[in-house]
């Protein structure tokens, strides 16, 4: 398979309810079950992210929607477009109601706020 060339190199694994984890791939079996090391899950809203460590990650391959890999390493994978935020300015962000979150977007709506994948469970 084409993804054993990725062994020992940084990845986006995309699942199918459209989380995204970043990592390492260490192994992946006939089943394209993947084991991702040094891994982050990144979260998005509207035009915000932020990286929640996972460590070491096993994703059943059943669940995957893609892998892809990275140019560079995991440490600089930043999305055009959107600003990173630490996880405690990112829960603070989530906690605004929608007419603060305009204002704070300059009066811009974000155009991925209907898409699936941007749509986050807070714990």
């Amino acid at each position: 398979s084409g993804l054993l060339l990725l062994v020992d190199k940084p990845v986006l694994v995309v699942r199918t309810d459209g989380t995204h984890f970043y990592g390492i791939l260490r192994t992946i079996d006939q089943h394209e079950n993947v084991m991702l090391e040094d891994s982050f899950e990144r979260i998005f809203w509207d035009f915000y992210y932020t990286d929640s460590p996972t460590g070491f990650q096993m994703i059943q391959g059943s669940n995957i929607a893609f892998i892809s890999s990275l140019k560079g390493t995991l440490d600089n994978c930043p999305l055009e477009g959107l600003t990173a935020l630490s996880n405690e300015e990112f829960l603070e962000y989530a906690s605004l109601s929608d007419e603060e979150k305009l204002q704070r977007n300059g009066g811009k709506e974000c155009p991925f706020a209907g898409h699936y994948s941007y749509k986050v469970k807070l714990a």
